[in-house]
């Protein structure tokens, strides 16, 4: 009986220690998942092309901006030439941060240009978080495009979804925005897709919201399928799903750090 007890105490011990570990140190310390985005229709002055993607910071204490701060020293280490945030920046609790994360997230650095998308915890706010954004360097996409130009005439066509469009919204989005002469690349904060990507010229969507968690409850929902790392439609699509950054509220957090997704884009000329 009394080995038990010890064992007993033993575990405890080494589960309050690595709580307090997740507390001050995981939980606020992201780590990069670097990986390559290989297409033949890549425009050739986009080789060698640093993405950065980000998601779902949805600051809410101090920790989180803590967590932020060490979000853009890794990021600038990266050299990104572009950055998108796939929304969800600030929690109810959080807007009194909202000034603070504003300053902060200035000091984001991008060769190209930073884009971002809102997601739906940022509807609740969703003025003030534009204005964040827009003031801080982001260009926000509310289902609108922008092109990305890299000392050549042929560039990155980026099309940004609001987070209340439907199926039609999107496909209209897709009509009137796809560049059959550009690289084309989807922003939208959930992970759902419409069967149009696979119709038009859209090689690559990034998303975010699920947190690295498959929505076992429901199956409606686009986290029972697609919630983590990449998937692969065809040879043609690949949707992206950022596995986020918050991790205060999540069990999964205490196994998984917060991500920022980092891809080189590669120009493949074989045959």
């Amino acid at each position: 009986m009394k080995k038990f007890l010890l064992l007993l105490c033993f575990l405890a011990s080494l589960i309050i220690i690595y709580y307090f570990h997740f507390q001050n140190f995981r939980s606020i310390t992201p780590i990069a998942n670097e990986s390559f985005i290989t297409s033949n229709t890549l425009p050739a002055h986009f080789d060698g092309t640093r993405v950065v993607h980000i998601s779902d910071l949805m600051i809410r204490n101090e920790r989180c901006l803590q967590l932020l701060t060490n979000v853009i020293e890794l990021v600038n280490e990266l050299q990104p030439d572009v950055i998108f945030f796939t929304g969800n920046l600030l929690m109810t609790d959080g807007l009194k941060f909202a000034r603070e994360v504003q300053k902060l997230i200035s000091d984001f650095e991008a060769d190209l240009m930073m884009i971002a998308v809102l997601g739906y915890h940022d509807l609740k706010h969703e003025e003030l978080t534009n204005e964040i954004l827009t003031n801080s360097g982001f260009r926000v996409l509310t289902n609108s495009s922008v092109q990305i130009f890299n000392q050549s005439v042929i560039g990155l066509n980026v099309i940004g979804v609001h987070p209340l469009s439907n199926s039609e919204t999107i496909n209209q989005l897709f009509t009137m925005h796809v560049r059959d002469d550009r690289y084309n690349i989807v922003l939208n904060s959930s992970p759902t897709y419409s069967t149009t990507a696979l119709e038009h010229d859209i090689p690559l969507q990034l998303s975010g919201s699920c947190l690295g968690r498959k929505d076992n409850a429901n199956s409606s929902n686009p986290c029972f399928q697609f919630y983590d790392n990449s998937y692969f439609f065809g040879n043609s699509f690949r949707l992206h799903v950022n596995t986020g950054l918050a991790r205060f509220e999540n069990l999964s957090g205490l196994i998984n750090r917060p991500v920022v997704d980092s891809f080189i884009l590669v120009r493949d000329t074989a045959k």
